[in-house]
């Protein structure tokens, strides 16, 4: 998993989370929900 600040103009800024495969990037979009 890599996590990085991202600021680009017209999209404002925010974090950029790069994960594996479909299926580890269906478990960290489903732990973020449960985060937030």
């Amino acid at each position: 998993v890599l996590v990085r600040y991202m600021n680009y103009p017209g999209w404002g800024d925010g974090l950029r989370i790069s994960v594996g495969t479909d299926s580890q990037v269906d478990t960290c979009l489903e732990l973020l929900r449960d985060l937030l």
